[in-house]
C-alpha cells in the first residue's frame, strides 16, 4: 500500500494504547493482553494522562505507517485474535 501522501510505501502494522505507560503507541508487533511490544519495537504518538483511559487498555486497530511523512492511517474497527477464537467457540 502506498502513502496518499508522499508514495512512500506504507509498513504495516497495529496502533494501541499503552495504559501503563500513558502513550498511544504505533509497532509492526501485534501486542497482546499480556505482553507488550518492546520499546525498541515502537514509536510514540501521543503522551496522555492514562487515570482518563482506564478501561481501554485492549484498544488496538491494525495500521499503516509512512516512515517518510509520518502518516498513519488505521482501520476503524479491529478484532484480536483472541476474540475471533472465542467467538467462533
Amino acid at each position: 500500500m502506498r502513502c496518499p501522501k508522499c508514495s512512500e510505501e506504507l509498513k504495516e502494522g497495529y496502533l494501541y494504547l499503552n495504559v501503563d505507560l500513558g502513550s498511544l503507541d504505533w509497532s509492526t508487533i501485534e501486542p497482546t493482553f499480556w505482553r507488550k511490544p518492546p520499546r525498541k519495537e515502537s514509536v510514540e504518538i501521543l503522551r496522555f494522562n492514562p487515570i482518563h483511559w482506564s478501561g481501554k487498555e485492549n484498544w488496538l486497530r491494525r495500521a499503516y505507517r509512512c516512515e517518510k511523512c509520518g502518516l498513519i492511517t488505521f482501520e476503524e474497527k479491529y478484532t484480536l485474535p483472541d476474540e475471533e477464537k472465542a467467538e467462533k467457540k
